[in-house]
C-alpha cells in the first residue's frame, strides 16, 4: 500500500499576522486588542508586578465592587473555581496588592480588598490604558 504524505499548512508570516491583529473590526471603533496590547507592553516594561489575567481580574473586581467580596463571591462573579481564586488572592497578598480581613459577622469567612499599593497599581494600569487609547493602534 502506498504511503500517503500529508502537506502541512503554511504558517502565516508574523508581519501578516500582526497586520491582521491591528486591523479594527470597524473603522470608527478603536481596536481594543491593540490598546490592551500597548498598555500591557508598557506595564511589562515598568517596575510594576506582573499579574496573570486571573490575578488582575480579581484585583479589578474587588476594587470595582461596592460590596464586600469573599472567595465564594469572587468565584461566582469570575466563573472560576474557588481554589483558583484563593491562589490568585495568595499571589496578590504576597505582592501587597490585596489583603484579607475577617468577615465582620462570620468569623469563618474572609473578605478581600485592594491595598493602597493595589489601588496605585490599578491607577497606573488605567493610565497606561488611557495613554494607549489616545495613541491608538499598534
Amino acid at each position: 500500500m502506498p504511503t500517503q504524505t500529508l502537506s502541512r499548512p503554511t504558517a502565516t508570516p508574523p508581519a501578516a499576522l500582526l497586520a491582521r491583529l491591528a486591523t479594527p473590526a470597524q473603522p470608527a471603533t478603536p481596536d481594543l486588542l491593540a490598546i490592551v496590547r500597548r498598555a500591557t507592553v508598557a506595564q511589562a516594561a515598568s517596575d510594576s508586578p506582573d499579574l496573570t489575567a486571573r490575578q488582575l481580574s480579581v484585583l479589578l473586581t474587588v476594587e470595582a465592587s461596592a460590596e464586600r467580596l469573599g472567595v465564594r463571591e469572587l468565584a461566582e462573579l469570575l466563573d472560576a473555581p474557588r481554589g483558583a481564586i484563593t491562589r490568585a488572592i495568595d499571589a496578590l497578598a504576597a505582592l501587597r496588592l490585596a489583603e484579607r480581613a475577617e468577615h465582620p459577622t462570620d468569623g469563618r469567612l474572609v473578605i478581600v480588598s485592594a491595598t493602597a499599593f493595589g489601588r496605585a497599581y490599578l491607577a497606573t494600569w488605567r493610565g497606561a490604558l488611557n495613554e494607549a487609547a489616545a495613541e491608538g493602534g499598534l
